[in-house]
């Protein structure tokens, strides 16, 4: 009994999957108009896009320094800077889309 339960709502799912958006949904039910449609992004490295459309970041630290000074009491202070750069790229051609620069500074005493 299960394998039989099983075999009608496979072949009523595959009927139900076959369709949608389909000849056969205009021929069951013509003034039907909810049939679903979906696009997939797949963007190539030749592939006609809008430059920036589809980007991924990528994040780099630079001048990474260690610097220190004798404050006017004469007492030694060391700290921390560089520079955090935040890239987007376009992922069709791999073109530079923006690029954003943040200094940051660690005081350690």
């Amino acid at each position: 009994m299960n394998t039989i339960i099983k075999k009608i709502s496979a072949i009523a799912m595959a009927f139900t999957l076959i369709g949608t958006g389909t000849a056969i949904t205009k021929t069951i039910s013509p003034k039907s108009n909810n049939t679903l449609v979906s696009y997939a992004a797949t963007v190539g490295r030749n592939t006609p896009h809008i430059h920036g459309q589809y980007v991924y970041h990528r994040y780099t630290t630079k001048n990474y320094k260690y610097n220190y000074f004798f404050d006017a009491m004469g007492e030694y202070h060391s700290y921390y800077t560089w520079d955090k750069v935040d890239t987007s790229y376009c992922r069709a051609c791999d073109g530079v889309v923006s690029s954003k620069t943040t200094h940051y500074m660690s005081v350690i005493n």
